[in-house]
């Protein structure tokens, strides 16, 4: 069934983002203080990096789905 095959994506993908993201908190948010970003300076750069990192990971989620689902 489709549904339960998307809901097990949006687990799998939540659950790999989790400590992913939490770390990638800490580097940025170290890089940004220490450039002394603003909130308006840091925001599209913390958007830009969690947005190519959502990017990645959710295209290596879906081959590993995919890969197991035809083997």
């Amino acid at each position: 069934m489709k549904l339960n095959e998307n809901m097990k994506f949006a687990f799998i993908d939540t659950l790999a983002a989790t400590p992913i993201n939490f770390t990638l908190n800490f580097i940025c948010l170290s890089i940004a203080f220490s450039l002394q970003m603003t909130a308006i300076e840091a925001a599209p750069f913390l958007t830009a990096v969690f947005f190519v990192c959502a990017i990645i990971r959710k295209y290596y989620i879906r081959e590993f789905i995919d890969r197991r689902n035809y083997d």
